[in-house]
């Protein structure tokens, strides 16, 4: 417990003196996943930076960098895989839309909760995978 505080008040204390950083960092984190593909290295860059802030006494805008250009290569494959199962299910959801049977309700409620489950795996397999001494997916 003590640890978790420990880890608690070291974010607060990197937030409030590297705080620009990163606003800064979530800024090019957006602009770096406006091509979808791109998107989970763009998370894997600011996941890199903040794992490197919470287990080093600084951080810099470049620890997004080599978090981004370490994710890349598997991130492309991922953004590709994201993008084919996201455009599936939202073509599912929209297409059965008007329909109205219990049976298309509760496929749209099944199709809906697949694509917040997937997204929210997509949110924590980045920082996961920093903390792993040979990461792979």
């Amino acid at each position: 417990m003590l640890a978790a505080l420990r880890v608690f008040w070291r974010s607060i204390v990197q937030f409030e003196h590297y705080g620009w950083l990163y606003v800064l960092a979530n800024i090019l984190s957006i602009a770096l996943s406006l091509p979808i593909i791109t998107a989970p290295a763009a998370f894997a860059g600011l996941s890199h930076m903040s794992h490197v802030s919470q287990t080093s006494s600084t951080t810099t805008i470049g620890e997004f960098w080599i978090g981004f250009r370490a994710a890349l290569p598997r991130s492309i494959v991922i953004g590709l895989i994201n993008l084919a199962i996201v455009v599936m299910l939202a073509v599912n959801i929209i297409y059965y839309s008007v329909q109205t049977g219990i049976l298309f309700v509760f496929l749209r409620a099944i199709w809906l909760i697949i694509l917040i489950g997937w997204l929210g795996i997509q949110l924590y397999l980045w920082p996961i995978l920093d903390e792993m001494e040979t990461p792979t997916l």
